[in-house]
């Protein structure tokens, strides 16, 4: 093995010996600048300007084309300054997918800003790959091979603004899957790369101690800092370094790329006792529907149980909890698939149970309750690195088990009430309490019918589910609309029409064939009582005024 310019890899303690002189027991590295280099794209304006006009066209927000290629382009040199000023701070704030879009949108309208918003995930995924073309590090494939053959665990941190687009990227260019075991990203799991908590993270989920993990970085200083702060047995650096911090140790070894890298890795001598690797321990109605006097506002319908009827995949779910336990194997965890799906399905039913009177984020979904149950099935010294690990991968993790759990058909009615509405000019949202935003957008694109959706809003994305009204309100909001003349068309009385009424909604109608019995559908009173109760969603069409 060579090293692509030998002059270039400084050691201060000499080969073989100091702090890169120990092969180490996992590899941190920088997706961004060390793994893959971006390079601006010169036409992603011209880009970037009609992917945000479509979101804004189909919320109802015309604006002027020039006008928002000037808005995005100050968002733009806006966003470029703000990472550029977090880098600084000693624990840099990572600024999540909707304040990305705040920022990028601060001086559109507010319900033109809101749309965007609600589309923070989809827009943020398009925007990497129009900002930059990502180029992979001359040495990237040559180090994974070399860390696989070692047995050396390999994990990225990033500061990305989308997750989910980066793991794209990196799955193109043949650098992600078995390669890499664990992906911290800033935008899910709120820690920024030049945080030493995201460094402290990704080792915890390699189930490496940081004195045995050599992290290499691309941000100067910045990496130096985060790499002493997590207590990283080496920190290399990719790159020129500005010059010294004071009170802290300069970088162990300076690199020209990660074929370097891989040369240090390759003269660094076997520790004298390997980490031993974790074992499983033993362990029919109530009323004809009237018509209504006037033409709604907006019409906002329920998605499970009104747009769509579900079944679960249990041959999906089975394959996926394999697909989790052989990762869960490369960082040195033994569990099986079938434990993994019970787990999985005793924490979905723990996280629709009364107690969680909030959306259960999928950080909370995987790291709390899904590792509580794993618990029996893992030894003491390995639970640790199950938490972190499923912390880590939460966003990803919960997107493929979205994409899968379920199989989802579209209610006999419902394209024809949405076209009807598309040709009388009025906005129609969904809003789900199960699915997050991405992952239902993708689903109304499988059926079919994205394009006569408006907007759409999650209680994962706002931490709240129904019945509080937050995600009425949202795509309320988002669609301009008066909720006094707005339509709620749910399932479920106890939580679907106290949502409907918080957020001003006046009209509110259940739909049989839902997630309710029949008969406690009709039998609602009082707060839970809805205006109308329609057997078929097609229904709704007779409720328009002629």
């Amino acid at each position: 093995m060579t090293t692509t310019d030998p002059r270039r890899v400084v050691d201060a303690a000499g080969p073989g010996v100091g702090a890169v002189g120990t092969r180490p027991a996992a590899l941190v590295l920088d997706a961004l600048g060390v793994v893959l280099h971006p390079t601006p794209r010169p036409d992603a304006l011209d880009a970037l300007t009609p992917v945000v006009r479509d979101v804004l066209d189909r919320a109802g927000h015309r604006i002027d084309p020039a006008v928002l290629a000037g808005v995005l382009a100050e968002g733009l040199h806006a966003l470029d300054q703000w990472e550029a000023a977090a880098g600084h701070a000693p624990t840099p704030p990572a600024l999540g997918a909707r304040g990305t879009v705040e920022l990028l949108s601060g001086p559109l309208p507010p319900g033109a800003r809101a749309a965007l918003v609600a589309a923070s995930d989809d827009l943020l995924a398009a925007l990497v790959p129009i900002l930059h073309d990502h180029a992979p590090d001359p040495g990237a494939h040559a180090l994974l091979d070399l860390a696989g053959t070692l047995d050396v665990r390999v994990g990225l941190v990033a500061g990305t603004r989308s997750g989910r687009a980066l793991r794209a990227v990196l799955g193109a260019h043949g650098l992600s899957g078995a390669h890499v075991a664990v992906e911290v990203c800033s935008d899910e799991t709120g820690l920024h790369p030049a945080d030493p908590a995201a460094l402290r993270l990704a080792t915890q989920a390699l189930g490496a101690a940081p004195r045995r993990t050599w992290y290499v970085g691309g941000a100067g200083r910045a990496s130096v800092r985060a790499g002493r702060g997590a207590e990283m047995g080496a920190v290399l650096l990719l790159g020129v370094q500005e010059g010294p911090l004071a009170g802290v140790r300069p970088a162990d070894l300076r690199v020209a790329s990660l074929a370097d890298v891989a040369l240090a890795l390759d003269r660094a001598l076997p520790p004298v006792s390997a980490p031993g690797r974790a074992v499983p321990g033993v362990p029919r109605g109530r009323r004809a529907p009237l018509r209504v006097e006037h033409p709604p506002s907006a019409v906002v319908l329920d998605h499970v149980g009104v747009t769509v009827t579900t079944v679960p995949d249990r041959g999906a779910a089975q394959e996926r909890a394999r697909c989790v336990a052989d990762r869960l194997a490369a960082v040195g965890v033994v569990v099986d698939g079938p434990a993994v799906a019970r787990a999985v399905a005793r924490a979905t039913e723990a996280a629709g149970s009364a107690p969680y009177d909030g959306a259960v984020t999928p950080v909370e979904f995987w790291s709390e309750l899904v590792a509580d149950e794993l618990d029996a099935c893992v030894a003491p010294p390995a639970r640790e690195t199950v938490r972190a690990w499923l912390r880590a991968e939460a966003v990803a993790l919960t997107a493929e088990h979205e994409s899968t759990a379920l199989r989802a058909e579209l209610r006999p009615g419902v394209r024809a009430v949405l076209q009807h509405a598309r040709d009388v000019g009025v906005p129609v949202a969904v809003v789900s309490g199960t699915l997050g935003a991405s992952a239902l957008r993708a689903q109304l694109a499988d059926l079919g019918v994205d394009h006569l959706v408006a907007t759409v809003a999650c209680a994962r994305e706002l931490a709240r589910r129904k019945p509080d009204p937050a995600v009425v309100v949202e795509v309320l909001r988002v669609m301009g609309a008066d909720p006094a003349t707005a339509w709620f068309v749910g399932d479920e009385p106890a939580r679907d029409v106290p949502a409907a009424r918080g957020a001003g909604v006046r009209n509110v109608v259940l739909v049989r064939g839902g997630e309710t019995a029949d008969l406690a559908l009709g039998a609602a009173r009082g707060a839970h009582a809805p205006d109308h109760v329609l057997t078929e969603v097609s229904e709704l069409i007779d409720l328009w005024p002629r």
